[in-house]
Formats: structure tokens, sequence, C-alpha cells
């Protein structure tokens, strides 16, 4: 079975609308606002997903969304990400 993007990214709609929710939320709860927050990183596989991270940068500023990815995650306490 083959999936278009335009699918995928229509079946995705409302779980992404939730996510936005959700960053919202925890500004909110977080007393940050979006001028506040400086750096957004991207660790899941999900934000591997183009439209994923065409929220995020739309959202947050392209300028400020870097992914990191699985193994830079489980390794950055050693020190700061380049």
């Amino acid at each position: 079975m083959t999936i278009t993007r335009d699918q995928l990214e229509r079946v995705l709609a409302p779980e992404l609308r939730a996510i936005s929710g959700t960053w919202d939320r925890t500004l909110t709860a977080a007393q940050v606002s979006l001028a506040d927050s400086d750096s957004h990183l991207l660790t899941a596989d999900s934000s591997q997903i183009p439209v994923v991270r065409a929220l995020l940068s739309q959202r947050f500023g392209p300028e400020r969304v870097r992914f990191i990815g699985a193994i830079r995650q489980r390794l950055w306490w050693l020190g700061p990400i380049q």
C-alpha cells in the first residue's frame, strides 16, 4: 500500500492540532512566551515527518528548531550540542 504525503498529512491533521494545543498549554503553564524560548529540540522519530517540522518552524521560527536525533539525544547530557 502506498500513501502519498498529502494523504499522510490529512490523516495526521487532528494529531497535529492536538500537539499544537499541548505546546500552547505547556508554554502557558510555564509562563513562557514564544519570545522567551530560544531553542526547540526535535528528538523523536515523528519529528522527521516534514509536516511536523513545518508546523514547528511556523510556530517557533526555523532558526529556533533543531533536530538532534535519537543517538545524540541519549548523549546530549555529556555537553553542549553544536
